[in-house]
């Protein structure tokens, strides 16, 4: 048994397949009557399709489109008012196609998916936008959509044969060409008034205002309204109510609620015009403060008392504003003065005559003894100390160093004097010595150096000389 075309069952199998409201039979009509201008995809495009042939269009550099060929903008529109606002309709190039299942091989859809969404706002009943189909099929290898035996169509995203002919299960088919537009549907959110078909204005200059032009029935720019604008009087309005006779200097518009209406009147100019305020005999240093109970700002002398979260009781000489925890509020009372309440201060079982110390490592000041070492003053270098030094003052340096202090330069000075020195009960201490022999060198002459080595052995002295 063979297939014997018949157009009601292949309208089945597309209702069935595609949920489509189109039919190709005698009996309803639809979208094989191809011409439907006003009609596209039950939606109203909210931008202007050109109406200008394609010998007046450049189209921009082409990208590629996912799953397989390529797009391109219209770029500019020869002779139309705004020439490069066409750029939302795109032209789809070598688009590939794959059968839709259980359509006998007469609805194809794009390759990919994101595609079909776009086909579904297919320009069609331009001639300026045709689209054009490549096959393998013999003898059809181009097929325009004019063509009368497989009758293609574009619907809901889907491309439809609904002719005598159609591709079978070893065609393939691509888009040659098929222009979309992807501009916005329904009321345009950003309108441009010269898009206005009674609108005019390509190039308005600044200051110009819109004006009516009768003689061509459409809104123009121009000056002259500018003009009638600038020498209105602004009595003539409706909502205001002055005359000049009666304006002062330095006069303002001020609304007048009850009348709803601008009249001429003295603004306000200081606070006590306000009719929310009562100021009375301001004077130096005062506040302007709400007064709830006659919904009034007034002026007094701010005081502490004015402040919430202060609480003063039997304020004293010296004291000052504590914060109290327990209460919230600032209270006055002597602080606690305490150098172990300073943060960088650690005192620990402090001791007599200690001081406080700056610890590197915990960086805080402790108690404790300072390093008591002559060489950490400033003005004192101890280098090359011997023993027996002492420390002389250097002139040249401005420095205590090492040396040997002549007996001679000091004078007037006493041990009795130095401040570490005691010499209570000195003689208690002390014994007294008294000479009883005396030694002397024989030949009493000079650099005997008699005494040069002396040894003591019970009650013998041995005294030599070199």
């Amino acid at each position: 048994m063979s297939f014997v075309y018949n157009n009601e069952v292949i309208d089945l199998l597309l209702k069935k397949s595609l949920g489509s409201a189109y039919t190709s039979s005698a009996l309803v009509p639809g979208q094989e009557n191809q011409i439907l201008p006003k009609i596209l995809n039950q939606q109203l495009l909210a931008s202007p399709i050109t109406n200008k042939t394609t010998s007046a269009f450049t189209w921009s550099a082409s990208s590629n489109v996912a799953g397989g060929g390529t797009v391109k903008s219209l770029s500019n529109v020869a002779g139309e008012t705004e020439p490069t606002s066409f750029t939302y309709i795109k032209k789809y190039e070598n688009i590939p196609m794959t059968a839709v299942a259980g359509t006998n091989y007469r609805a194809w859809k794009p390759s990919n998916v994101d595609m079909i969404g776009k086909l579904e706002n297919t320009i069609i009943g331009k001639s300026s936008f045709p689209f054009t189909l490549t096959t393998n099929i013999t003898n059809y290898n181009t097929i325009y959509n004019t063509n009368s035996s497989f009758k293609p169509v574009i619907s809901n995203g889907v491309l439809l044969f609904l002719g005598n002919i159609a591709p079978d299960s070893s065609s393939t088919i691509s888009f040659t060409e098929v222009h979309i537009y992807e501009g916005e549907f329904g009321a345009k959110s950003e309108l441009e008034l010269n898009e206005l078909t009674n609108v005019n204005v390509p190039t308005p200059s600044n200051g110009e205002l819109l004006q009516w032009d009768a003689a061509n029935s459409r809104w123009i720019a121009g000056a002259a309204a500018s003009s009638a604008i600038a020498n209105a009087n602004i009595e003539a309005l409706n909502n205001v109510n002055v005359s000049h006779a009666t304006t002062n200097q330095d006069d303002s518009l001020i609304y007048d609620k009850a009348n709803s209406q601008w009249v001429a009147g003295t603004p306000v100019t200081t606070l006590e015009g306000l009719s929310d305020t009562t100021i009375t005999t301001p004077s130096d240093k005062q506040s302007l403060v709400y007064n709830a109970s006659n919904t009034k700002w007034e002026n007094t002398n701010l005081t502490t008392t004015n402040i919430t979260d202060i609480n003063l009781t039997s304020v004293a000489n010296g004291q000052a504003l504590v914060y109290d925890s327990g209460t919230s509020k600032f209270v006055n009372g002597l602080p606690t003065m305490n150098i172990n309440n300073v943060s960088d201060v650690n005192i620990s079982n402090a001791a007599d005559k200690n001081v406080l110390i700056y610890d590197t490592a915990t960086q805080k000041w402790i108690n404790g003894l300072p390093v008591l070492n002559v060489n950490d003053i400033n003005d004192v270098n101890t280098s090359g100390l011997i023993d027996g030094q002492v420390l002389v003052y250097d002139n040249n340096t401005q420095k205590w160093v090492p040396g040997s202090a002549a007996a001679s330069s000091v004078t007037g000075v006493y041990l009795r004097d130095l401040q570490d020195v005691d010499m209570t009960n000195i003689a208690q201490v002390v014994p007294v010595w008294t000479q009883t022999h005396k030694l002397v060198a024989t030949t009493g002459e000079d650099n005997e150096n008699l005494g040069k080595s002396v040894s003591t052995i019970g009650t013998w002295t041995a005294v030599g000389a070199p």
